[in-house]
């Protein structure tokens, strides 16, 4: 990963799957990446992927789901 550039704008985006509305944090131009994080009191991918995505997100399309 290169480590100039400007941090990627992060986007909260939503999709409905199987009657299922979930969200979802995308952010970045590339190659896909997905972030799974687990599971507990306070978990999302805002709370686990907040400082990583913007910097993966120079050089990748990162999706974080909920």
């Amino acid at each position: 990963m290169s480590s100039s550039g400007t941090a990627a704008a992060v986007k909260e985006e939503w999709v409905r799957a199987g009657g299922i509305e979930t969200s979802y944090l995308v952010c970045g131009d590339g190659p896909p990446v997905i972030l799974l994080h687990g599971s507990g009191p306070g978990v999302s991918a805002a709370a686990n992927w907040q400082d990583v995505l913007p910097l993966l997100g120079r050089e990748y399309r990162v999706y974080a789901p909920d």
